[in-house]
């Protein structure tokens, strides 16, 4: 049996029996499990889990990813894709002993927004395993709200120094030194430059991801430092560099720069082997390096410049068309709202208050705050989705508290009509469609419990669900147990009248009663009666066998008389009779002396030798009628 390990602590996590989740026994944290077809998958769980924990996120994903790749419905493997994507280290609260999420790979985008997230509570295997990815989503949401709050206030980097601190022996590194040497000459450059061992020196105490995570997203350049190819590839190093990388991808105006000294270029990681890297050996690097990041930093300032300028001259431009969209909203004029709209996109195809006001036209409202009145996810529309992706950060937060409330709502509907649902199962209430009215039936059946209870499991911790799920497995334990009485009765019942049946019957009632005393095995005594059936049916097993047995006997006695004319259909007939009580008694013996008896019955020298028999005593018989007539003719005369 495979044991799964707890995603918080490491811990085993004990299963509840039937159930997706299971409670882990060293931290008590209570946890969905992963759905797995073969001992194989679930050690790619755990081996993917094991590397989140150690924080070494990127090849948890590798591991997550496998699995995908052979079940792309696997809620847990999905979740797994989000805490890695995240870098969520769950760490022990030292008062509380409570295991508290912690990120160390920041987002912008929201985790309730992720791809994996959405495919995880859509594959969900139940309502409550749903519950707890959407609780936990939830917590990581809080934590990435603050991490956010905080790198908003922090002013934009030019450059990110990238380096590892301290060596396996706890001294620092020659990378620290030489990371400090580029620290300094930058700064003289006039550029605003992230090196953690300076830059966070006033932050002790504070937890660092807000202010590593912006100054990732805000760097124009990344320094990538390296003494050796084990420092290159130690777990933050690589966290920050990989981060950096994938922001490169979107946005191609970042620059990584991989600096190396005493190895081979060649030893870099994979990724920073593609890019241009500069040996730290030769003369000169630190001032053809800082002339070559200047060199950056000015072009992507004036470019900046220029984009701010044309930015201001676009909004100039439509932004009556917006205020006019906005009337006619209020108005309800639809049509002409949706018009102006298209005016705006025209001018700014990425304008994500146009393509909100296509979407209040869709859904016929005239301000925002009606968008939580939608009847399914403004995550489905079109629009929406257009709109978050070109907003900026302050109104992408807005557009998401809008979805998450009908997200919300939705719920809470979808709890509600459940909770009902399962409410009527439990009571059997059923709807009259032509009086349209409720009206309570008989007591439910086991069926309408059972069914309840799933319904219930699906909304746990929803009004009094838990409650009536223990009452629902109250009634069933009841009903099994009225169940078992009823069967118990009618089988004492069939025992007490045992006499009362003609022998011919008996067996059959002693078999129906064993059939239901075998239903309820271990209720009160029927193992006990199951044994007394048992017994009962040897008996007349036994008592059948012999009188078959008496029956053989007497066909037998009456087969070898001496005036029995066709003996071999006898014999047939002794053979076929003790054959079904084959063994019991000297049956055996029987049937072999009478098979033996056919096979001379059928020799051809003694069927010729008994016919000549024959004629000679007919013809004897004959022979004496003759002489008895004749003799009876001379008495008469």
């Amino acid at each position: 049996m495979t044991v799964f390990k707890c995603k918080m602590c490491g811990g085993n996590i004990i299963a509840e029996e039937g159930k997706p989740y299971g409670t882990c026994d060293s931290c008590g944290s209570v946890m969905t499990l992963p759905k797995v077809a073969d001992e194989r998958i679930a050690n790619l769980f755990n081996r993917a889990n094991h590397f989140r924990r150690l924080n070494d996120f990127d090849r948890a994903i590798k591991m997550y990813d496998n699995i995908l790749n052979e079940d792309s419905k696997n809620a847990e493997a999905h979740w797994g894709m989000v805490l890695s994507k995240y870098g969520i280290e769950y760490v022990e609260d030292p008062k509380t002993h409570e295991r508290i999420p912690t990120c160390h790979r920041v987002q912008r985008e929201s985790i309730l927004s992720d791809i994996n997230y959405l495919e995880a509570i859509e594959n969900a295997p139940d309502g409550y395993s749903r519950s707890l990815y959407e609780k936990e989503a939830e917590r990581i949401r809080g934590i990435q709200r603050g991490i956010l709050a905080i790198t908003n206030k922090e002013e934009p980097y030019d450059v990110f120094i990238c380096y590892k601190e301290q060596s396996e022996a706890g001294t620092r590194t020659k990378d620290s030194v030489i990371g400090q040497e580029i620290y300094y000459r930058l700064k003289r450059e006039g550029m605003k430059v992230f090196f953690s061992r300076i830059t966070l020196e006033d932050k002790l105490g504070k937890e660092y991801e807000p202010y590593i995570f912006g100054a990732i997203n805000t760097a124009k350049v990344m320094v990538v430092i390296g003494t050796k190819p084990e420092y290159f590839n130690a777990v933050w190093v690589k966290n920050e560099w990989k981060r950096y990388l994938e922001l490169t991808k979107r946005d191609k105006k970042k620059i990584i720069i991989p600096c190396y000294r005493e190895m081979d270029a060649y030893d870099l990681p994979e990724e920073l082997s593609l890019l241009q890297s500069l040996d730290m050996s030769k003369i000169g690097f630190i001032q053809d390096l800082a002339r070559g990041i200047k060199k950056i930093i000015e072009e992507t300032k004036k470019e900046k410049a220029k984009k701010n300028q044309e930015r201001l001259t676009y909004a100039n431009s439509y932004e009556p068309l917006l205020k006019r969209v906005s009337i006619c909203l209020e108005d309800g004029e639809y049509e002409k709202a949706d018009e102006l709209s298209e005016q705006v996109l025209n001018i700014n195809p990425e304008c994500a208050k146009a393509y909100m006001g296509k979407l209040m036209v869709e859904l016929k409202i005239s301000k925002e705050e009606e968008l939580t009145t939608a009847e399914k996810p403004l995550s489905e529309y079109r629009n929406y989705i257009r709109a978050i992706k070109y907003a900026d950060e302050e109104y992408k937060n807005i557009l998401e508290r809008y979805n998450k409330l009908v997200l919300k709502k939705i719920e809470e509907k979808r709890k509600e009509e459940t909770y009902q649902k399962a409410v009527d199962l439990k009571e059997d209430r059923k709807k009259d469609k032509e009086k349209r009215y409720w009206y309570v039936r008989k007591v439910p059946r086991e069926e309408e419990y059972k069914k309840a209870i799933e319904l219930f499991e699906s909304i746990r911790g929803y009004k009094d669900s838990d409650e009536l799920i223990n009452k629902c497995e109250e009634q069933i334990r009841k009903i099994e147990e009225k169940d078992k009485e009823e069967k118990y009765q009618s089988a004492l019942r069939k025992i007490k009248n045992f006499k009362k049946w003609d022998w011919g019957n008996y067996e059959e009632v002693l078999k129906e009663t064993m059939e239901i005393l075998q239903e309820i095995r271990g209720y009160k005594d029927s193992d006990k009666l199951i044994n007394e059936c048992e017994d009962q049916l040897k008996k007349i097993k036994e008592e059948k066998m012999e009188a078959i047995y008496q029956e053989g006997i007497r066909i037998e006695k009456n087969a070898n008389k001496f005036w029995v004319i066709n003996k071999k259909n006898k014999y047939k007939k002794i053979i076929a009779l003790f054959q079904h009580i084959d063994g019991y008694k000297d049956t055996n013996e029987i049937i072999k002396k009478y098979e033996e008896k056919i096979l001379i019955a059928e020799d051809p020298e003694l069927k010729k030798k008994r016919r000549e028999n024959f004629i000679f005593i007919i013809i004897v018989i004959t022979l004496i009628i003759i002489f008895v007539i004749n003799i009876i003719m001379k008495l008469n005369n």
